[in-house]
Formats: C-alpha cells, structure tokens, sequence
C-alpha cells in the first residue's frame, strides 16, 4: 500500500472492515469463501500450470474453478464476485447453473469498472443499474 494512503489514514484493515459491514448486514447479505480444499482449487484455476493466468480457459482449471461453483452453490449461494481479473475469461456468462440446477448470478468488477467510468465520462450522475441488481455503493463510499 503506498505511503500516501497509509498517511491518509487508509489502510487495509479499515477497507476490510468496511467491507465486512457491508456483507454482515448493511446489505442483508454474508460473505462466503470456499473451505480450503476448494479454496486450492480456485488458486489452481488460476496460479496452476494449466491454469488462467498460463493462457487456459478449459480443461483442470475450468473442472477446478466448476467445483468451487458447486461447492458455493451447495451452500445457497446466489452471487459471485469474480474478484480474480481472470476468472471471467474462464466464466464469460452472467449467469453460471450447478449440477443441481441453482442458478449463480457471476459479477465482473472489470465490468462494472468499466461501465462506471463510461457513465462518468458521458456525464451521468448514476450509471444504469440493471433492475434487481445490489447496489452497494451507499455502504462502501
């Protein structure tokens, strides 16, 4: 983290915090990590040999990146944050079914990024937001 953050008084706990208080309540929502055999999986989707990050989009690092989906799905989960900037490449749809057919809704910080600095460019005050989506910006800012 660089100096001038730090001196600002940002640091990573206090992000961290604020983030957790978003996922423990302000939003009605929990946060949910894989356990740590599927946590590996994830890293071996992305760090592997085979994986993202070594030019593969199928293959062990789409069946590895497929069982944390299903492990995540078996718990109830309904949204995912990408927040690895390969993972879309292995996840391009917006929407990832499990086995069981549960439905996950996938969200790409890039994207939202993306669309956000295009509505700022073009003037918006807010940038459209898709009907249903969550809209956390109230509780991170």
């Amino acid at each position: 983290m660089s100096r001038s953050l730090v001196s600002a008084g940002v640091s990573r706990r206090s992000t961290w915090a604020r983030w957790q208080a978003v996922c423990t309540g302000a939003q009605g929502l929990r946060q949910v990590l894989p356990g740590p055999a599927l946590q590996n999986r994830v890293m071996n989707a992305i760090y592997g040999e085979a994986g993202v990050k070594a030019g593969f989009v199928s293959g062990q690092c789409m069946d590895d990146i497929c069982a944390a989906l299903e492990g995540l799905a078996e718990e109830g989960i309904d949204v995912v944050i990408l927040g690895c900037t390969e993972l879309p490449l292995l996840l391009p749809g917006a929407q990832w079914l499990s086995a069981g057919g549960r439905a996950i809704t996938l969200v790409d910080p890039a994207d939202i990024l993306a669309k956000r600095c295009v509505a700022y460019a073009m003037g918006a005050v807010e940038p459209e937001v898709e009907s249903g989506a969550p809209h956390l910006d109230d509780a991170l800012y």
